[in-house]
């Protein structure tokens, strides 16, 4: 697989994917046995190309080929500015060549960022206060398109879920959008992980899960796999495991 950044330079280091975010506002996120720094070994380093294809087929029934990927990939998937930044797009083939966008979410215990609540009542003061912002709108958007009754539960599920879903069924290659989309996050449980916070996003996970809804496709020890239709495009999740350390 062809890994490069968003101006096409090719990535063959961990170097060249460091460069990626040095000098930005991400360069306190790399670090050895956090969730940047460990997604990127783990594809370089550690065989993670054949052991992702691998959990894909076994929780998707589905062989997928990769072709190429990006390292925080933005994709716009709305008129509102910044779009949803993957930290890891892969585009790939089926056997019978229907194109595949996988969308990475890499975690060690790191949290989903804030609330849609939390995010909401910020975008609001702001507006409020006579700034302009698009926040308040989007978040409508996104939740009309994703929820099917919004109540108050629905404000305390994870913001940066929901981005990511939209962010994965967007994503375009050349104009091209993706026959299958996929949304896969990958925990790392590093040297650094730890227990108490990694249960607490696994709980922000199910509960996302429960309020969209979605259907389980599969489910075992170290993956699950769920489908789900938001903006009337079809969606499949995945919630990958991987037990060991994976630095070097």
């Amino acid at each position: 697989m062809i890994y490069s950044d968003n101006d096409n330079d090719v990535i063959k280091s961990m170097e060249d994917w460091q460069r990626i975010f040095t000098n930005t506002k991400k360069e306190k996120h790399w670090k050895e046995g956090r969730s940047a720094y460990s997604i990127a070994n783990f594809m370089l380093n550690c065989n993670g190309e054949e052991k992702l294809v691998n959990s894909l087929k076994i929780a998707l029934n589905m062989n997928i080929h990769f072709d190429k990927a990006t390292p925080e990939l933005e994709v716009r998937f709305d008129s509102f500015g910044h779009g949803r930044e993957h930290d890891l797009g892969i585009w790939g083939h089926t056997d019978d060549n229907k194109k595949v966008f996988i969308g990475i979410e890499s975690k060690v215990d790191e949290p989903f960022d804030d609330t849609i609540g939390e995010e909401y009542l910020e975008g609001k003061a702001n507006e409020l206060s006579g700034e302009r912002t698009n926040k308040v709108l989007r978040i409508e958007n996104l939740l009309k398109k994703s929820i099917v009754k919004i109540t108050k539960k629905t404000f305390d599920l994870r913001y940066q879920l929901l981005t990511a879903v939209f962010g994965t069924i967007a994503a375009e290659d050349n104009g091209v959008k993706a026959d299958y989309s996929i949304m896969v996050i990958i925990v790392f449980k590093t040297k650094l992980y730890d227990d108490e916070k990694g249960k607490q996003n696994y709980k922000d996970f199910c509960n996302f899960i429960k309020e969209v809804p979605a259907m389980e496709l599969n489910k075992n020890d170290s993956s699950e796999a769920y489908s789900l239709k938001i903006d009337n495009k079809d969606l499949d999740l995945v919630y990958l495991t991987f037990q060991s350390p994976i630095e070097k």
